[in-house]
């Protein structure tokens, strides 16, 4: 059985015994903060850009500022030559499950996802809200720490399937 209720911008629904909620946004502000983000952003993240919407947003967009921020690039290793070996079904889902994994985790973590390079990510941690110059260092650490975690476990079970690994290689910089 589920039954909704909403209260303000915060959904709760009872489905088979459990409780889940989700944010929807009710006004067209809200809704515009959701396009502007899409799917790269925790809901966290979210939730803090609609409490400073008033400093971020200007006419619907952002506004152009300088903030001290930490970019996480990530690039497959050995991609060329995994490509070659499976077929575009197989590596499809291969690197899927990769990415999902880097997208969990860096959205986890705060950070937000500026773009997929193909067979990579490249992520923002401190802008456009930062949260000081040693937090967005340790959020992007703390992700990458993370990152290699999950891919042990990710390996083993590809390991157990007969599936090549996935590795990713990644470096973390400072931006102005």
């Amino acid at each position: 059985m589920d039954r909704s209720h909403a209260s303000n911008d915060l959904t709760a629904r009872h489905v088979g015994g459990e409780l889940a909620a989700t944010w929807c946004p009710s006004s067209a502000a809200e809704q515009q903060i959701e396009r502007l983000l899409g799917q790269t952003t925790s809901p966290a993240v979210t939730s803090q850009f609609w409490e400073q919407r008033d400093a971020l947003l200007r006419d619907g967009q952002f506004e152009g500022k300088q903030v001290e921020a930490r970019v996480l690039f990530t690039d497959t290793q050995d991609f060329t030559s995994i490509s070659e070996q499976l077929s575009p079904t197989d590596l499809l889902t291969w690197l899927n499950r990769g990415m999902s994994l880097l997208v969990k985790e860096i959205t986890n973590h705060g950070g937000i996802i500026n773009k997929f390079t193909g067979d990579g990510v490249l992520a923002v941690f401190g802008a456009p809200i930062s949260q000081g110059k040693a937090m967005n260092a340790r959020r992007a650490i703390d992700a990458a720490l993370d990152i290699a975690d999950r891919l042990e476990q990710l390996n083993r079970e590809l390991s157990a399937e007969q599936v090549h690994p996935c590795a990713f290689g990644s470096a973390s910089i400072q931006a102005q």
